[in-house]
């Protein structure tokens, strides 16, 4: 039996260093299938979720918040975006939100310019039996409310025991 060496770095981890190292380390997601029988699609689905989420960037800000049981609010600051430009589509298990930034000739000499009109795309990874229920932007906001509806044949049912 070999002996294995445990090195232990003295530079604190934080939960974006770690959330980075587990979406690209492809060879644990690998092992985890291996080891996972009937969860392939669970750890596949988590896999991308972390890659998605990795790649992200911060603009613009967005808030996810419950608003019952069944039903999930997402929230994108988009003020001063062209509503016409936002596409909001959902494509199976992923939900992308995007604009495509007007390029105007500003001919404004700004002292600051702290308001960021830039293109962006978001994607966001849903849960197996989630769908889009409507989006509309309120006060400068994306309101985007999800619904997880699970099929009847997915539900708990009572199985009859003869005798």
């Amino acid at each position: 039996m070999t002996e294995k060496s445990l090195s232990i770095s003295t530079t604190p981890l934080n939960r974006s260093h770690i959330h980075q190292h587990l979406a690209f380390n492809d060879a644990l997601w690998k092992e985890l299938d291996r080891w996972g029988l009937g969860w392939n699609d669970w750890f596949k689905d988590v896999h991308i979720a972390l890659r998605n989420s990795a790649k992200s960037d911060s603009h613009p800000p967005y808030n996810i918040y419950d608003l019952d049981d069944h039903r999930i609010g997402l929230e994108i600051a988009v003020a001063g975006y062209d509503p016409k430009r936002i596409d909001v589509t959902q494509a199976g298990k992923t939900l992308t939100i995007s604009c495509v930034a007007e390029e105007k000739d500003d001919t404004r000499n700004y002292t600051v310019r702290g308001i960021a009109r830039r293109s962006f795309v978001k994607h966001f990874t849903l849960g197996e039996w989630t769908r889009v229920e409507s989006a509309e932007i309120v006060n400068g906001m994306l309101v985007v409310t999800l619904v997880s509806e699970i099929p009847e044949a997915q539900k708990p049912r009572q199985i009859p025991v003869k005798y």
